[in-house]
């Protein structure tokens, strides 16, 4: 990252909290284009990358659900990772219109340098921060999610179930 930048002005303290987590998410998302993790691979096509880890043949509508994007955004998401060689679209067998997704082995590769530069985040942002507090910070965000999550689809989820789920808390998946 360059060196020279000028001095930043501070960060007013009257920023509501989705300012506040805009700017650590767009920050992360600067930090994280610049380790160029794979050529072609943007900060906004990891989720489906890590999604499709996790679900190995999972689909576009399956993806478009769990991430809450639209159909659209995860069709072009998908089709920019296929054209760069990390994933593959296998019609599913019973419905020939589903499209399965896959990564390839170069998709693969791709996931342990994604969960090891998140770490690494975590750890910048997290510093001088007592595991305790790391602790409680990462269960009342994941309740914050849910609930926002919850809230705009109106599932109901409480958001009390797995509350641990920063990587600093949590095993991997």
């Amino acid at each position: 990252m360059p060196q020279n930048n000028p001095p930043l002005d501070p960060i007013p303290d009257d920023i509501p909290l989705a300012g506040l987590i805009s700017i650590i998410y767009r920050m992360r998302n600067i930090y994280t284009d610049a380790q160029e993790i794979a050529p072609g691979l943007t900060t906004g096509q990891i989720p489906f990358i890590m999604q499709i880890s996790r679900e190995p043949g999972t689909t576009q509508d399956d993806l478009a659900a769990h991430s809450i994007y639209d159909k659209g955004t995860v069709a072009r998401a998908t089709r920019k990772l296929e054209e760069n060689g990390l994933l593959t679209r296998t019609p599913d067998p019973d419905n020939r219109r589903k499209l399965r997704l896959f990564l390839t082995p170069e998709g693969e590769a791709v996931v342990p340098w994604v969960l090891a530069i998140d770490r690494e985040w975590e750890d910048i942002l997290l510093s001088g921060i007592s595991e305790d507090d790391r602790r409680t910070l990462c269960q009342i965000l994941h309740r914050m999610a849910v609930r926002s999550r919850d809230t705009v689809r109106k599932d109901g989820d409480d958001g009390t179930s797995g509350d641990d789920r920063c990587s600093h808390t949590a095993p991997l998946p």
